[in-house]
């Protein structure tokens, strides 16, 4: 999923353009406030980039370029990220090898294709159902991906620092899903039979098939108090037992990623005073500050619990802004500005997300802040 963001003040500030109307004093002391909020947005925001903020930043302007259609600079901002940092995620190397291939730079895109495998363990699966991939299935970076997955599958494991750990953690995760999966055991189905029972059902609601909808509704709304609170026990216990575990690794090995849906399940107690948060909320924020970890990593688990406590987010990392509003959306792109994401409105354009009505950015504004931040590099 991405410092101090006076610059983006301006670009939410629906007024801006009713200050040519008032007295000319009043102009000349906006222009004067706006022009220091430039000045120290431009000083904080360039000594506190690390390599990872780089990288982000060109990859947002990439994205942006990507929609304009300017695919020559998506791809140049693309290029030039990944030499500050490598991708934060296996979809950003999908998307530059797409855009590679459009521009039939073939061996570049065989290159990130394959970094997604071996960095990434990307599936297989998601390479060729990948939207801007599906135009180029029959290319042959395509092609040789399928061949040599196998082999590139090998090489993501060969290629990890510590396997030893990362394998302890994979037995955590498996615990984990385990529990999360009891009501599939309960029925003897599997976890791919189940999407499959979730998507029958769903199907029968829509066409109103009465029959179906009773055959299959067991699997999807299965609903008995004494195994719901069964689950809920050894989920709890799980949860714990696992995060105690994950600490003791996290402190023998350092922070390993596979572990985070771990610490995901104690998102509603983030911050408190408790074991779990006592290490990591210290530990990862050290570890931000050296620049080994991205800068927005607790906004998603802040945006959580505060929807849990005050029905409100602060970041906007929950897509559902009806049910969760933002707590201050005047000020969100600043806040979000702070935590190294882009505005808003870069959900809006890149994942096609419909934004809070009360949320205003002017469009160019928002390219002139995008591409701001990346002309020094």
């Amino acid at each position: 999923m991405y410092t101090n963001g006076l610059l983006l003040k301006l670009i939410i500030n629906k007024n801006l353009s009713n200050y040519i109307s008032i007295r000319n004093v009043v102009f000349v002391f906006a222009m004067i406030k706006n022009i220091c909020f430039v000045i120290f947005f431009t000083t904080t925001l360039f000594n506190a980039q690390n390599n990872r903020d780089k990288r982000n930043y060109l990859v947002y302007a990439a994205q942006v370029s990507l929609y304009d259609k300017k695919y020559d600079d998506a791809l140049k901002y693309f290029k030039k990220a990944f030499n500050y940092a490598p991708p934060q995620t296996s979809y950003e190397l999908l998307t530059a090898s797409s855009v590679a291939l459009k521009l039939k730079k073939i061996k570049l895109a065989d290159t990130y294709l394959k970094q997604a495998v071996t960095r990434y363990k990307v599936p297989l699966e998601l390479i060729n159902s990948y939207s801007t991939l599906l135009p180029y299935a029959d290319s042959k970076p395509i092609k040789k991906i399928n061949n040599s997955y196998k082999d590139l599958i090998k090489e993501y494991y060969f290629q990890l620092q510590n396997i030893n750990a990362y394998l302890q953690v994979e037995q955590l995760l498996i615990k984990d899903q385990f529990v999360r999966s009891l009501p599939n055991y309960y029925f003897g189905i599997s976890n791919k039979e189940s999407v499959e029972m979730l998507k029958k059902y769903i199907d029968a609601v829509n066409k109103k098939d009465t029959v179906a909808v009773n055959k299959y509704s067991k699997y999807v709304n299965f609903n008995d108090e004494n195994f719901e609170n069964l689950k809920f026990t050894i989920m709890k216990n799980t949860d714990s037992l696992n995060i105690e575990e994950y600490i003791g690794i996290t402190k023998k090995y350092g922070y390993l990623e596979n572990g985070w849906i771990l610490l995901w399940h104690h998102r509603l107690t983030y911050g408190e005073n408790n074991f779990v948060w006592n290490f990591f909320k210290p530990y990862i924020s050290s570890e931000i500050e050296k620049g080994n970890m991205e800068r927005d990593f607790f906004a998603v688990f802040e945006d959580e619990y505060n929807i849990s406590n005050f029905g409100k987010q602060k970041y906007g990392t929950e897509s559902q802004f009806e049910q969760y509003p933002i707590e201050n959306i005047k000020d969100v792109d600043i806040l979000r500005a702070k935590v190294g994401l882009p505005p808003l409105y870069y959900d809006k354009i890149i994942y096609d997300i419909d934004i809070p009505k009360e949320y205003i950015i002017d469009d160019k504004k928002f390219r002139e802040a995008i591409f701001s931040k990346i002309k020094s590099l």
